[in-house]
């Protein structure tokens, strides 16, 4: 009877680390979904844009309803100054605010006396290196 009940602890034991393991596999899973899932929203939005801006390129009537459209849907000033000329305004501008202050110059950081110079990154996706 002792024999049978330390066999059914160690099976329910086994049983839980698997549950563990397959709950890490399925979180896994989930947030590899979740950036495929931003990927192709991502490319959509790109293949959609390209194809909206090559027709208004090609219909001045487009043209003019986008440049509604986007007048209407974009609020936000640094977008708008992505798009303004699309907008029909200067590229760049930045429209309802005023410029941006000018940073003062500052003397430049003197280097850590007792410390020796960073070593040069590798090579990786983030500086130019393969993926």
């Amino acid at each position: 009877m002792l024999e049978d009940m330390k066999k059914t602890e160690q099976q329910l034991f086994k049983l839980r680390a698997r549950q563990r393991e397959l709950q890490t596999q399925a979180s896994a899973l989930e947030a590899r979904k979740r950036t495929e899932d931003r990927r192709l929203d991502a490319r959509r939005k790109i293949v959609v844009g390209g194809a909206v801006l090559a027709h208004a390129g090609h219909d001045p009537e487009w043209a003019a309803l986008l440049r509604e459209v986007l007048r209407k849907a974009v609020t936000r000033d640094l977008d708008k100054a992505v798009i303004g000329d699309l907008l029909g305004e200067p590229a760049g501008a930045m429209p309802d605010r005023p410029p941006a202050p000018a940073i003062p110059d500052r003397p430049p950081t003197p280097a850590m006396p007792n410390r020796p110079p960073a070593p040069p990154a590798k090579p990786g996706p983030r500086n130019g290196g393969p993926r």
